[in-house]
C-alpha cells in the first residue's frame, strides 16, 4: 500500500485497520496491531473431506475459489499448490466466493468468520468451517503512518497499549463487531507471559 499522501506529508496517519505485510512494509510505518484478523478455511456443509486434515486440500482434485491477487490466492498458493484455483477477476464480490463453493464449482473458500456468517444469515447450513479454531492465517490490524518517523511510532504505540490496557478498546470491539470472535483481541502483557497477576479490567473479557 503506497498512499501518496501519506509520504508527502498531506496527513500524519491513517487511522483505519490496515493489514501489516511485508510488502506494504517498505512502502509505509505500522503502529502496534489494534486487534488481529483470523483467517479459516470453509467447505460446503456435510462435506467431512478435509476436517481436521487440512493438508488433503493440497490435491489436484480439488479447487479452491479465489480473487486475482487476494489473501486467498497468495494461501493458496503458498500452502495447496497443488490444488487448482477457480480464479475470478479483482473487482468482484466476495459474496461470489461461497456461491462458487455453495453450488459445487470449488471445494474451499479461504476468509474471515464475519464473511462467512453474513452469508449464512441468508443461507443457512450451506457452508461451514473446517478449520476448528486454529486460523490458517492471522494478521494483525494496525494504524499506518509515513516510514522512518520513530518518535511518532512510540507515541502511536503508547495511546494504543492505554486503551488496550484500560479495556477501552474490548468494550469498542463488543460494540462493533459484526459477529462474535470476528477478530482476536490484543493479549494483556500479562496474558502473553502466561502469568495472571491480577483480576481482570472491568470491560476487559477476552476471547
Amino acid at each position: 500500500m503506497s498512499d501518496p499522501s501519506i509520504q508527502t506529508g498531506r496527513y500524519d496517519v491513517m487511522a483505519c485497520l490496515v493489514w501489516a505485510s511485508t510488502d506494504r512494509a517498505k512502502q509505509v510505518s505500522f503502529s502496534k496491531p489494534v486487534c488481529y484478523s483470523p483467517i479459516f478455511a470453509y467447505a460446503r456443509s456435510g462435506d467431512n473431506r478435509f476436517t481436521g486434515h487440512l493438508e488433503k486440500i493440497n490435491s489436484n482434485q480439488v479447487t479452491i475459489s479465489t480473487v486475482d491477487g487476494a489473501t486467498a490466492a497468495v494461501i493458496a498458493q503458498a500452502d495447496f499448490p497443488k490444488a487448482k484455483q477457480l480464479s475470478m477477476p479483482q473487482m468482484t464480490d466476495l459474496a461470489q466466493d461461497f456461491v462458487n463453493l455453495s453450488t459445487g464449482k470449488a471445494d474451499i473458500v479461504f476468509c474471515e468468520p464475519h464473511l462467512a456468517a453474513m452469508y449464512l444469515r441468508n443461507n443457512p447450513n450451506t457452508i461451514e468451517n473446517i478449520s476448528g479454531t486454529t486460523p490458517v492465517r492471522i494478521f494483525p490490524n494496525c494504524w499506518i503512518f509515513k516510514r522512518g518517523e520513530f518518535e511518532f511510532k512510540a507515541m502511536l504505540d503508547t495511546v494504543l497499549d492505554e486503551l488496550i490496557n484500560n479495556g477501552t478498546l474490548d468494550r469498542l470491539i463488543d460494540k462493533y463487531e459484526p459477529v462474535p470472535k470476528a477478530v482476536f483481541r490484543v493479549a494483556l502483557p500479562y496474558q502473553q507471559s502466561g502469568k495472571d497477576i491480577g483480576p481482570t479490567i472491568a470491560g476487559g473479557q477476552r476471547r
